[in-house]
């Protein structure tokens, strides 16, 4: 019996120990957007009352001027969202630990947040990357993260193979250097836009599961925080292309108590001020988005003391 286990550790190590090689190796990238998500911790920390918490995906970091809703809201702000593909789940949950009594919360609903197993992170190794930068958040991770997480190491692993040889691009709208002070990446407000129109379909079904956890966590914020739900920003094609998924969604968050609190469409902006993809903004974009924001900030945000 003995010989036997020992056989199997002999070959789980032969498989394990080239992988734990290959990822010593190669390194992690020290340019990587990824290393942004220490500091937005550090911002949440630091960043003194009253003030403004964004929470969520791309839409968030590459669609909004933190700086003129300061100027305009006389408030601080911390742009706590990265990459949506982690998973609106941790996405929340990690820069909850340092949410205080009084924050006022928003949300710019990514609708495909709840496609699939994308909640918690399933299909890339985004949940991977982020959670090795603070890895003390393993503990946040329920058994279905915990799968997107291990698939995810496998997933950058190959990613990583795959990137041997390559010239590293100097395109650097995606590393740690395009954010400024507040969270939000501007980098990109300098380069041409590269938004084709081309369609861009959520097409994994709507995860009811996912939804009723997310209200559950609203609903919970809420009793201690101001939690402001806006629609999510996205270009007039990706609108049309998904308004069924899109209307589907709204009604699963309504049926569940959570309602998103302006019409939907007063966040979709022409195709003119997309950058990259349906969700990230140019500079034209940042400022129509950032400008819609502000409105209704100012209608919902709860009268100052």
């Amino acid at each position: 019996m003995k010989r036997f286990l020992l056989n199997i550790l002999i070959f789980a190590g032969a498989i394990v120990a080239p992988l734990l090689l290959i990822d010593v190796g190669l390194g992690k990238n020290p340019d990587s957007a990824v290393n942004e998500w220490p500091v937005k911790y550090e911002l949440l920390k630091d960043t003194p009352q009253p003030r403004i918490i964004f929470i969520g995906g791309s839409s968030h970091t590459m669609g909004l001027d933190s700086h003129r809703i300061e100027d305009s809201l006389h408030v601080n702000v911390v742009n706590a969202a990265l990459g949506g593909a982690t998973g609106l789940k941790y996405l929340t949950e990690g820069p909850a630990q340092y949410f205080k009594d009084g924050d006022i919360i928003v949300n710019c609903m990514e609708y495909n947040s709840f496609s699939g197993d994308r909640y918690w992170g399933g299909g890339d190794d985004d949940l991977f990357l982020m959670v090795n930068r603070s890895f003390e958040d393993i503990k946040l991770l329920d058994e279905k993260q915990k799968k997107s997480y291990v698939s995810g190491y496998f997933i950058n692993i190959r990613n990583r193979l795959q990137e041997i040889g390559k010239e590293i691009s100097p395109y650097a709208v995606y590393n740690k250097h395009s954010f400024n002070d507040r969270g939000d990446k501007t980098l990109h407000w300098g380069y041409p836009s590269k938004y084709s129109g081309a369609p861009s379909l959520i097409n994994k079904p709507l995860n009811v599961e996912a939804v009723k956890h997310f209200a559950n966590t609203i609903h919970e914020l809420r009793k201690t925080k101001t939690v402001i739900l806006l629609p999510g920003n996205c270009g007039r094609t990706y609108f049309k292309d998904n308004e069924g998924y899109i209307r589907q969604c709204i009604a699963a968050l309504e049926a569940e108590g959570i309602s998103l609190q302006c019409d939907p469409l007063q966040h979709v902006q022409d195709d003119d001020c997309v950058f990259d993809f349906p969700m990230h903004f140019n500079k034209k974009g940042v400022d129509l988005n950032t400008a819609e924001v502000i409105r209704d900030l100012k209608a919902l945000m709860p009268p100052k003391e």
